[in-house]
């Protein structure tokens, strides 16, 4: 779960015409994005944070189950850590955390300055907002721009800059207080332009789902409604798109960053206990720990209390984490990064010790696990005229997105660590 920033919408970026050079009747060569720009065809990615792929089948979201009964249903492996800010950088880049250099919510760089997921303004790890944390890749968006095509982005935590360490020409910021019944508005302020003028590519961000399964729970009532307030957004979205005679020439993909496990209040790992004091310094805690020596402690002594399986944990000096997780080769990694089996978090004594008597509710909800736990698994469900219809994916690696959405925005791709592949039989021929 994370914390949210105040709106600063920014003024949209006019459309880079082609150049018709002087006594020539012939229009000059226009990049693809443009083409399909004039041809009003849209992409709309709706991230929807936390939103596990079994949720679908709850009987809760009749929009979303129509749309993915009719299109294109699957899940997809959030990239380690399964977090909210690495994962939507990975989809929106073709990056896995460790190439692009969002390594958590919470992380340090090489000099030790503290990158956070809580973003209120008044708190130091707005540095978030920084360009130098997100020079590690070049987002989707910003390759659109570059090629001639609006974007436009209402809320989504994970969008970086461009080559010009420019924000995206049209972003609102995330913030405490949005109303997820008044996005579809603000979204169809922007559908509204004339077909010369609106975005190209657009993302929207829903956050209920992730914020109840931390509150309550992944099984609890409050993350039900959640959901239900998710399924009218869409189906808000949908109608306004039918009215508006565009619902058939839009590209929609709806997906998660990741998923949800139940977390029993007792079930707490205090990851510094039997250490001497002040022996850590914990970076980032919960379903995994990332973990640097305190001042004047060298690694090799805290990896020779921590590395290796404790009860419900194991950790690992990060060069030694498992293959599978393509994690632990980025300076930004802490030296060692532990991992608690789904169900447990992991905690230090402070923490313990500052928490008001009651506080901690009888459950909650996590993630971060390992990405292959089928708790993790987050949902994509797509539809459009660049579909086929009734398709089924297995589960891919959320890595590939990138890949299927620069197919559909109609951009030349960055170089990455996706593939189209494990989309292409849900891929109309072209």
């Amino acid at each position: 779960m994370i914390r949210l920033l105040t709106a600063a919408a920014l003024p949209m970026l006019a459309l880079i015409a082609a150049s018709v050079p002087h006594g020539e009747a012939k229009t000059a060569p226009q990049s693809p994005v443009v083409r399909a720009q004039k041809q009003s065809s849209v992409t709309i990615l709706i991230a929807m944070d936390g939103f596990r792929a079994d949720y679908l089948d709850r009987g809760l979201t009749p929009n979303l189950k129509a749309l993915a009964d009719k299109g294109v249903r699957g899940s997809l492996r959030p990239s380690f850590p399964s977090v909210t800010l690495p994962n939507f950088y990975t989809i929106m880049t073709g990056k896995i955390p460790d190439h692009h250099g969002i390594v958590g919510n919470r992380f340090e760089n090489e000099s030790k300055v503290a990158f956070g997921s809580r973003l209120a303004p008044d708190k130091p790890e707005t540095n978030i907002k920084q360009s130098a944390w997100w020079r590690g890749a070049l987002p989707l968006w910003a390759s659109v721009e570059a090629q001639g095509g609006y974007t436009a982005h209402l809320y989504l935590p994970s969008l970086g800059v461009d080559a010009a360490e420019r924000p995206p020409a049209h972003y609102v910021r995330p913030t405490e207080d949005i109303k997820i019944a008044a996005e579809p508005s603000q979204f169809f302020e922007l559908l509204d332009r004339s077909p010369s003028d609106r975005p190209r590519f657009l993302t929207l961000y829903f956050y209920p789902a992730d914020h109840e399964g931390h509150e309550h729970g992944p099984n609890s009532p409050e993350l039900n409604q959640g959901l239900r307030d998710i399924d009218t957004a869409i189906g808000d979205i949908l109608t306004g798109l039918r009215e508006r005679g565009l619902l058939n020439r839009t590209n929609i993909i709806l997906l998660a960053d990741h998923g949800m496990a139940e977390v029993p209040a007792t079930h707490r790992i205090v990851i510094d206990e039997g250490l001497a004091p002040n022996t850590i310094r914990p970076v980032s805690l919960g379903a995994y720990a990332a973990i640097e020596p305190a001042a004047g402690v060298s690694v090799d002594t805290i990896a020779g209390k921590l590395v290796g399986r404790h009860g419900h944990v194991e950790c690992w000096r990060k060069e030694a984490m498992p293959p599978r997780f393509r994690f632990g080769g980025n300076p930004r990694i802490a030296p060692i990064i532990c991992l608690a089996d789904k169900g447990w978090d992991i905690t230090t004594q402070d923490k313990v010790a500052a928490e008001p008597a009651g506080s901690v509710p009888a459950v909650r909800g996590d993630h971060g696990y390992d990405p292959s736990d089928p708790d993790m698994t987050a949902l994509f469900v797509a539809s459009g005229p660049a579909f086929r219809q009734n398709s089924r994916l297995p589960i891919v690696d959320n890595v590939n997105v990138y890949s299927l959405l620069a197919r559909l925005v109609g951009i030349r791709p960055e170089p990455g660590d996706g593939s189209i592949a494990p989309f292409a039989p849900a891929l109309k021929a072209n």
